[in-house]
């Protein structure tokens, strides 16, 4: 969906239940810290 941004491409494959953009790394790690 976002070509040009890989991170927020990652943030929708990753979180699987939902999709969404965080403002920040850090926000996409707490959200989901089981991936890190």
């Amino acid at each position: 969906m976002y070509p040009d941004s890989p991170y927020e491409y990652v943030t929708f494959c990753h979180t699987c239940r939902r999709f969404d953009l965080y403002e920040t790394e850090a926000e996409m790690k707490a959200d989901d810290p089981k991936w890190w």
